[in-house]
């Protein structure tokens, strides 16, 4: 026990004697609060607990186990501390001169009073995130130093790519140049690329209703029958399906060789296409004008067919039909308009007088 006593004694007096030929200013010192001698001109405190002092006359001892009034440096290497009341700055690598990200290489974080700035930075490039004014931004450094923002995320939680005023949750400002979002898988057949709009459950979903709509790149052609090598965009809903009923919507297709399709196979429903209309009667029904060049075709081959019969009389009854003239009235019936034919004379026949003598080639809407 007398040797251990004696070491720990001979170290503590070897260490104060170490301490105070090194600088005129600091002196090593127990805690003059717990048993040691009182000096207001003590710098460095060494506390009973284990706990260090530096720069600071009366710290808490329970707070650190190393207390620094003041900043830690190593040149060309390095600043721990604060330069002023309110500017604290720390830095991992090599900084010079005053603060700033000017003066930094390598790691670097500053609090301003309200703002926190942390990065990484080399001579000629850098990455910065700032916080303050509600916002958080991230910015890029170029070789002069100066910041331009490349996102922004709010408080509410909006992020914005090229905006530092996001209005939706995610905000692209693509600017004046060619730029945009790109999705891609690796091309093999059953890697696909997909974009969904979805709700987050189908328990309030109607049987047989969508619940999620789905864009999808897929290079196995599953609604269009791509041929093989070949690829396809497709637009189609999955269903929150009733047992025994087909489980997509309407896949739109397109295809790689041009083709665009509205496909029905694959344990999917087609519906109908309408233009000028949201309620289409047919595959494709058109509220308006459609303009056809190449001529229209209908099916009529025979092997189509069955019960063929003669029409009997059918000059007499075509004898009955009676032409007219006339024009469209402009008043709009439902999402029934005329406006394209204002004031145009056609010529044709009445449906209601048609139907009397052919009612197989009248057809009524609901």
């Amino acid at each position: 026990m007398r040797t251990s006593k004696f070491f720990t004694y001979a170290f503590m007096a070897t260490l104060a004697i170490l301490l105070s030929v090194s600088t005129a200013q600091a002196q090593w010192q127990q805690d003059p609060n717990n048993g040691g001698v009182a000096n207001t001109d003590i710098t460095t405190t060494m506390y009973r607990n284990g706990n260090v002092s530096i720069g600071g006359k009366n710290p808490l001892p329970t707070e650190n186990k190393l207390f620094v009034n003041g900043r830690i440096s190593q040149l060309n290497n390095g600043n721990f501390g604060a330069f002023g009341s309110s500017d604290q700055w720390a830095s991992l690598g090599e900084s010079f001169g005053p603060p700033g990200i000017a003066q930094t290489y390598g790691l670097f974080s500053q609090w301003g009073g309200t703002s926190l700035t942390t990065g990484i930075k080399d001579r000629a490039h850098g990455l910065v995130a700032w916080s303050g004014s509600g916002r958080l931004d991230f910015d890029y450094i170029n070789s002069s130093n100066v910041p331009s923002t490349k996102m922004s995320v709010l408080s509410n939680g909006r992020v914005g790519l090229g905006t530092t005023t996001p209005s939706n949750r995610l905000n692209l400002d693509l600017g004046s140049t060619r730029d945009g979002i790109k999705i891609q898988s690796d091309g093999n057949a059953n890697a696909y690329s997909d974009l969904q709009f979805a709700v987050k459950t189908s328990s309030n979903i109607s049987n047989n209703q969508s619940f999620v709509w789905i864009v999808s790149h897929r290079k196995d052609g599953y609604f269009s029958n791509s041929p093989s090598g070949g690829s396809s965009l497709e637009f189609y809903a999955a269903r929150n399906n009733t047992p025994g009923n087909a489980r997509y919507y309407a896949p739109l297709c397109f295809k790689s060789d041009g083709d665009v399709i509205l496909a029905s196979n694959k344990n999917a429903f087609s519906g109908n296409v309408g233009i000028g209309t949201t309620n289409p009667q047919c595959k494709l029904d058109v509220n308006g004008t459609a303009c056809v060049t190449g001529g229209y075709w209908s099916g009529s081959d025979k092997r189509f067919k069955k019960d063929i019969k003669t029409v009997e009389s059918a000059l007499a009854k075509i004898k009955q039909l009676e032409g007219v003239s006339y024009k469209f009235k402009q008043k709009k019936f439902g999402e029934i308009s005329f406006k394209e034919n204002k004031d145009r004379v056609e010529l044709g026949l009445i449906a209601q007088d048609l139907e009397k003598v052919f009612p197989e080639l009248v057809r009524q809407n609901d």
